[in-house]
């Protein structure tokens, strides 16, 4: 038998890419050769490819090393997915889903507390909500500092604004930061004659 690395296979490959395309009839008889893998062939269509494999020993390669392929391919074992795998998967979709609802998070491995209809949960702290919520207000501003959003014209305004802001902010933090250090600790004087 002619594996499909062999020789002849790829001399039809190449042949393939190098000829534009195939002589008419040589195309019916691949079209032939695929049905019969398939098992579609009439018995009249059968007899007229074998009778065409008995003369044409590029077709007759190509059927052995394509038989040999099929023949590889149905000794692959097919896995099943175990029968209850579905009912797992909703189970585990659906347990996820109230505890995100109740705002927790998961503690632990939901294999190992089997007895429990809901994995133990955590409610989270005020200080893990404000540093979440402030997590999330500038990441906005970053990609609203960041983004391109040339192409959406409200958002292109915001966008301005709030880099014009920015770098106002920074500006007099700067200066701020770098002016001489002044001590706090006595009051300011004014610049009015009478006070003292």
């Amino acid at each position: 038998m002619v594996e499909p690395n062999s020789q002849a296979w790829r001399k039809r490959s190449s042949d393939e890419a190098a000829a534009p395309a195939a002589e008419p009839e040589h195309v019916h008889y691949e079209i032939l050769l695929e049905r019969h893998l398939d098992g579609e062939l009439t018995l009249a269509e059968r007899q007229e490819l074998f009778a065409h494999i008995e003369i044409c020993e590029e077709c007759r390669e190509i059927l052995e090393a394509e038989e040999t392929l099929v023949d590889h391919l149905s000794r692959i074992p097919r896995l099943m997915p175990p029968s209850d795998l579905r009912a797992k998967i909703l189970e585990e979709a659906s347990r996820e889903r109230e505890i995100l609802m109740q705002g927790g998070i998961l503690l632990g491995d939901p294999e190992q507390d089997q007895e429990a209809p809901l994995p133990r949960r955590v409610v989270a702290s005020p200080v893990r909500l404000w540093a979440t919520r402030i997590f999330v207000v500038l990441s906005a501003l970053l990609f609203l500092l960041t983004a391109d959003v040339s192409s959406v014209p409200v958002v292109n305004i915001l966008q301005h604004q709030l880099r014009e802001g920015v770098l106002y902010l920074l500006t007099n933090a700067r200066e701020f930061l770098l002016s001489p250090k002044t001590d706090h600790s006595r009051p300011l004087s004014t610049n009015n004659p009478n006070h003292e």
